[in-house]
């Protein structure tokens, strides 16, 4: 768990991501990323691996753009008709989901079997049961 991600890892990750996901500050969107895979992985792996001995993230990474979007088919002339969202960096994406990844692959063991809310496999049937 806390040696840095691997290659497969990120790649596994980019697979799983949506190209409708939304592109942060460097205007890449994840589409780019799984086209130009082969050729930028390496950097990219670089970088990310480097943020994780320094235990800091860089400063492109850091970074989101906050703007407000359209709640459906309502009046856009009202403000609350609006919604704020942060658009974070596809790399960023990338890092988090490997991560997460990670964890989930141990989080049952992790958590108490008594905890039963959002892990997969478990249902709240079963603190019924329990208790």
């Amino acid at each position: 768990m806390d040696q840095p991600l691997q290659y497969g890892e990120y790649l596994s990750s980019l697979k799983k991501m949506s190209n409708k996901s939304s592109q942060g500050s460097s205007g890449f969107k994840v589409a780019f990323h799984k086209h130009y895979w082969i050729d930028i992985c390496h950097f990219l792996v670089r970088s990310l691996t480097e943020s994780f001995h320094s235990k800091e993230l860089s400063i492109t990474l850091k970074q989101g753009v906050i703007t407000c979007i359209p709640k459906g088919n309502k009046d856009k002339l009202y403000l609350k008709n609006w919604r704020p969202i942060s658009l974070l960096n596809v790399e960023y994406k990338i890092d988090l989901a490997s991560i997460a990844a990670r964890i989930k692959s141990v989080l049952t063991q992790l958590i108490s079997e008594d905890q039963s809310g959002f892990i997969p496999g478990r249902l709240t049937g079963d603190n019924i049961r329990l208790v």
